[in-house]
């Protein structure tokens, strides 16, 4: 902590105040400009300072500074005051002010201020976004800002759905704004969500609410609590089916869908938008838990959220499968309304904003899955400012990153690393075990998956690596006992018949592939083995095996996949090229004819031209330039300065609606800081 206090007895007071509370750290300084020294030789979490015309300029320098530099973006600042109600204050919120006090005097005001402060920073556990808006929210009330802080009361909702005192907060800004029908409704969700503020609603109606129609028992309409527009429920309890109905409804959630069985659901979810929630049963009709979970995950639903309500998850059996689905909550029945409030609000909120390694590690593997890994850095780079993350746990993640980016080599050490530093969790495993099958080390990559389904062994995806690996290095025969096992799980799943099919090629049983195939609607996952395999073998000089190979390919794809048959004749023809056996290069791409995939066109008559060429000048074709190797740099993270709602008190929180040009202070330049230079200020 740094005090900047010009009265030497006054900053001695405030220093003692502040151990008393708990703080050992604390260091003055008399002036503000001293500040900046300060912190480019040392680093600080929680800065004092006056706020006033002789230090606006470095205040709003250092706000400006904790948005700027990753050095400070732990930094925050609280402001002394003389005019409480400074308009100036208003534009320090927006920019990330923490908390005002008044200017301190005597001994026993400053130790009763910070004794509140401290009482009031653990009833909002450390939030410094909670916890400044108490501040905020006092400043507006007292400045009669009341639509700005109407404003502010619903965006923070959002940031933290179904946080039930926010409701009271909203209902008083509400009726401040003469909304009293809102206000009512927001009292009474607000108390439907915790029956423990009954008095505070009944303090804000008695108070603020000038029509009195409450008493009369009406029930208002209240708004979406928890932001969910659309929520699918699928249980073949009809009863608890309109029990999760009914509590949804009350908290204002817009569309909600029932199903009793699951191919129905599945039906409707690979047709219809998408919800923003899935509340299932374990135990269903016809498909199961897991592999309902995992046929939307196959068909690209993997980034809706899912919460189970059952009493029938086994803890030892079924949880570690849930976990690594990314389940993000199991709420046990019979339907408790009480209990299933508070599962679906810290699901939401986790949604939102991740408060504990779980939520984090939910809405980072979203992320993931959406393919937005740039995003999922920067949750990991704010996550391990914070120190809230292990080192091996923080590989791992870094690890996922880079196969998300397609760095196989970094992920396969940060993998690696993360397991020798004891943090050899199921997810870790089946990482590195798809690492592995991308670099070709079919061997240790069965290790993996085999560790990873000691404790989840329903995962679909990774027995067919399995096999797949397996099948590579010519154990055929275990390969297909896999999938015999795989077809007593989901006999339906795509992705069990691709396996069987690159079994079946590999094999070299041309008709068996051709049968399966003939009932596939998509063999996608089949060109990608087809392609990965015929690579590596003529990437290995087995030209000869590589030709074979595609030859079979070939003869198994059906009449009705001709599209998918021209892309494996294209790659022979690659394949007799590389060899050097242009005629027979030329009479595969003959064989591409009527294709209507316009751009295999261009590549066909472009690789014709270079062949017939070579076979004029009498030299080799040169098919492509030298792979790029992969950058073996440090995977680097963001630097957390790409602030999100929330990172920073009040930050993008706030914003001042009936703000005059006259009350915005305009800082010039930010100063020099550590290995920054002096920049202009935006």
């Amino acid at each position: 902590m740094l005090v900047v206090e010009q009265d030497k007895e006054l900053r001695f007071i405030i220093h003692n105040a502040l151990r008393k509370i708990g703080f050992r750290s604390i260091q003055g300084v008399a002036l503000s400009n001293e500040v900046f020294s300060h912190l480019n030789s040392e680093d600080c979490d929680w800065l004092l300072m006056p706020f006033d015309s002789d230090t606006y300029e470095h205040t709003f320098q250092l706000l400006t500074m904790c948005r700027t530099y990753p050095e400070l973006t732990n930094l925050r600042l609280s402001a002394f005051t003389d005019d409480e109600y400074d308009p100036y204050l208003s534009q320090a919120f927006e920019m990330g002010l923490m908390s005002v006090f008044p200017t301190p005097r005597e001994k026993p005001d400053i130790e009763k201020m910070f004794t509140s402060f401290q009482a009031r920073l653990r009833e909002n556990e450390s939030d410094t976004c909670l916890f400044s808006s108490c501040y905020l929210r006092s400043y507006l009330e007292k400045t009669k800002n009341h639509l700005s802080l109407l404003a502010f009361e619903e965006e923070l909702l959002q940031l933290y759905p179904g946080k039930a005192p926010l409701l009271i907060n909203l209902a008083k800004a509400n009726a401040l704004n003469s909304f009293d029908a809102k206000a009512e409704a927001a009292l009474q969700q607000a108390v439907f969500l915790d029956k423990k503020l009954w008095e505070k609603a009944e303090d804000v109606r008695s108070g603020y609410i000038k029509d009195k129609f409450s008493k009369a028992g009406a029930k208002a309409k209240g708004g979406n609590i928890l932001g969910l527009e659309k929520v699918l429920i699928l249980d073949p309890d009809e009863s608890c089916l309109n029990g999760v109905m009914e509590i949804l409804e009350e908290i204002g959630v817009l569309a909600i869908k029932k199903f009793s069985n699951p191919q129905e659901a599945l039906d409707y979810l690979l047709s219809e938008e998408k919800p923003s929630l899935i509340i299932s049963e374990w135990k269903l009709p016809k498909i199961s838990g897991p592999i309902f979970i995992q046929r939307l995950q196959q068909a690209g639903l993997s980034d809706i959220p899912i919460i189970l309500l059952s009493s029938l998850v086994d803890p030892k059996k079924d949880m570690p499968f849930i976990k690594e689905m990314g389940v993000y909550n199991v709420i046990k029945k019979p339907l408790d309304p009480g209990k299933f409030l508070s599962g679906l609000i810290w699901s939401t909120q986790q949604m939102q904003r991740p408060t504990d390694l779980r939520g984090f590690e939910l809405k980072f593997h979203t992320l993931i899955n959406k393919n937005r890994a740039k995003e999922a850095a920067h949750l990991l780079s704010t996550y391990i400012s914070n120190k809230r993350i292990s080192e091996a746990e923080a590989n791992y993640f870094k690890a996922e990153i880079a196969y998300a980016q397609n760095k196989l080599k970094q992920a396969k050490v940060l993998g690696i690393l993360s397991l020798k530093a004891g943090h050899r969790t199921v997810r870790v495993f089946n990482l590195v075990g798809k690492v592995l099958m991308k670099l070709r080390d079919f061997e240790n990559a069965i290790k993996c998956f085999e560790s990873a389904n000691q404790t989840s062994p329903m995962n679909i995806l990774r027995l067919c690596a399995l096999a797949d690996a397996h099948s590579e290095l010519g154990n055929e025969k275990k390969g297909f006992s896999i999938i015999q096992k795989l077809k007593g799980i989901d006999p339906q799943n795509p992705s069990v018949s691709s396996s069987e099919v690159n079994l079946n090629l590999t094999k070299g049983d041309i008709k068996a592939a051709h049968k399966i195939m003939m009932g596939m609607e998509n063999i996608n996952d089949i060109m990608a083995f087809l392609n990965n395999r015929g690579i590596a073998l003529a990437k290995a000089q087995n030209f000869e095996e590589a030709k074979k190979f595609y030859e079979k390919a070939i003869l198994s794809i059906p009449d009705n996949k001709l599209e998918m048959r021209y892309l494996v004749h294209y790659n022979l023809s690659l394949c007799h090229v590389k060899a050097g056996h242009l005629d027979a290069a030329l009479k595969a791409l003959d064989s591409i004819k009527k294709t209507s995939n316009e751009r295999l066109k261009v590549k066909v008559s472009s690789l014709k031209t270079r062949i017939k060429a070579a076979m004029k000048a009498n030299r080799e074709v040169k098919l492509e330039a030298k792979p790029q190797k992969e950058s073996h740099e440090k995977l680097l993270l963001p630097a957390a300065i790409n602030k999100k709602k929330g990172d920073l008190c009040t930050y993008l929180v706030y914003k001042d609606l009936l703000m005059e040009k006259k009350n915005i202070y305009q800082i010039t330049t930010i100063p020099a800081f550590r290995q920054h230079a002096s920049s202009k200020a935006k």
